[in-house]
């Protein structure tokens, strides 16, 4: 008997191609977490504008609830579009991200307001067409 040691040619052409799979599979993996990790980047920042827009409001309502003088921003229907734009966090390589607000104020009994906040990105993007409504109600 003979003692081979080593590998045959086919079990090496084997062993790259299972490994050529899987690392096939494996940077399309990579490729949907980039992309989900855009779409979940987008949307916190989005939800973040629509959140300082609403303190904003609620402010400028608890103002008009102490002083009795009603803001510009607080009128009954539709308000905007204004232009805002969150600067990249210092020390990454992010790039501004520029948003559309718009908001809309509807009266409710007892001098209450129901107010809607929509974000949506100015640029069509395949990635980003999406808009985030945040609604909220404000009571004297």
């Amino acid at each position: 008997m003979k003692n081979n040691d080593g590998f045959t040619l086919l079990e090496v052409i084997v062993a790259i191609v299972v490994l050529t799979v899987a690392l096939l599979g494996l940077a399309q993996m990579i490729m949907v977490s980039v992309e989900i990790y855009d779409f979940a980047r987008w949307d916190t920042k989005a939800t973040q504008v629509a959140q300082s827009k609403l303190e904003n409001l609620k402010s400028l309502f608890g103002g008009k609830v102490e002083t009795g003088i009603e803001d510009a921003d607080l009128v009954t229907g539709d308000h905007g579009p204004e232009m805002v734009t969150l600067a990249a966090p210092a020390g990454t390589w992010g790039e501004p991200s520029d948003f559309w607000v718009q908001w809309q104020i509807s009266d409710l009994t007892g001098g209450q307001k129901l107010i809607a906040v929509t974000v949506t990105p100015p640029v069509p993007n395949p990635r980003r067409n999406e808009t985030i409504t945040l609604m909220s109600q404000f009571a004297p």
